[in-house]
């Protein structure tokens, strides 16, 4: 079966036959803001407010990029803060990115 075939039973028969969904639109890097998702500060603990995550809202210091193309065939960027970026390096040590500061000077990283 191929990427993005989804599974769907008919009323007929319980017979299950692919049907191809649309691969979802990209978003492209946003050069204003941190595009990464970081806590709201509630928790299961405080009082009043949902625990979840919201959009980073500091200025971005740079954008990366996927080197190789996913297991969709398609290869995405973001645009992240210092900040967003070294907990990225915690979380991915071995993502296959390369990173375009937005200060004008380009760096590769691995």
């Amino acid at each position: 079966m191929k990427h993005g075939t989804v599974m769907a039973t008919t009323k007929r028969r319980n017979r299950t036959l692919p049907v191809r969904k649309a691969p979802a639109e990209l978003i492209p890097a946003d050069p204003k803001r941190c595009q990464a998702e970081v806590p709201n500060g509630h928790s299961f603990m405080t009082l009043g407010g949902v625990p979840g995550r919201v959009r980073c809202n500091n200025e971005p210091a740079m954008i990366i990029n996927e080197r190789i193309a996913s297991t969709d065939g398609r290869r995405g960027s973001m645009s992240l803060c210092e900040r967003c970026f070294t907990v990225f390096r915690v979380q991915m040590p071995n993502a296959n990115v390369s990173v375009v500061l937005l200060g004008g000077e380009n760096r590769a990283r691995r």
